[in-house]
């Protein structure tokens, strides 16, 4: 990710809600996703609000104040 607005596309097979699906990316407070149908601010210790699932083969923009990386999570969630 870079320092600004990146497009990021959603590769897990699963749907995950966006707090758990970017748990490790560099979020700060006020960093902002949206989609073409919703937009959340990030808020520190509350994560994104208003918390939404993130679904398969969806493409969102993501504003993020520090550059860095992330991963989503793999595996089974039960949320």
């Amino acid at each position: 990710l870079a320092s600004g607005w990146n497009w990021i596309g959603y590769t897990p097979q699963t749907i995950i809600g966006i707090n758990l699906a970017l748990e490790n990316a560099p979020l700060v407070e006020n960093d902002y996703i949206k989609s073409q149908t919703i937009a959340a601010t990030y808020y520190l210790g509350y994560g994104f609000y208003p918390a939404f699932d993130m679904n398969p083969t969806g493409g969102y923009m993501l504003k993020v104040e520090n550059s860095g990386s992330f991963n989503y999570p793999s595996g089974t969630f039960n949320e």
